[in-house]
């Protein structure tokens, strides 16, 4: 289930043009995990989690983890924005909540997360 979904997930953030448009290298700035140095300031990162809380449309027990990275607050919001309203186009996830923080290093980004349906 994993790599299902994980592949799924890449997929989906990979075809959402709007979202693309605002990251430094494309659609090579979607990455699972963790990213590189080389991959931009403007950035997504996603992973997918299992919280073992099984339901009938998986809607609780598959969730999805989207971080924005980017050099400004708005940047960083609007890839952010990008994401929700693209997956939510999917009916294939459910948005659950998201903020925006900073990090010791002054590096500004959004967490978003989603349930993942099936």
């Amino acid at each position: 289930m994993f790599t299902e979904f994980s592949t799924q997930v890449n997929t989906d953030l990979r075809s959402v043009t709007n979202l693309t448009a605002l990251l430094s290298k494309g659609v090579d700035g979607v990455r699972p995990l963790m990213a590189e140095a080389e991959d931009g300031d403007n950035l997504v990162v996603y992973r997918v989690k299992n919280n073992g809380l099984a339901t009938k449309d998986y809607a609780q027990e598959w969730q999805l983890v989207v971080t924005c990275w980017a050099t400004t607050y708005n940047t960083a919001v609007q890839i952010a924005d990008a994401v929700i309203i693209g997956l939510l186009e999917y009916r294939k996830y459910r948005f659950v909540g998201g903020e925006p923080q900073f990090n010791e290093q002054g590096q500004i980004y959004t967490e978003l997360i989603f349930n993942i349906l099936k």
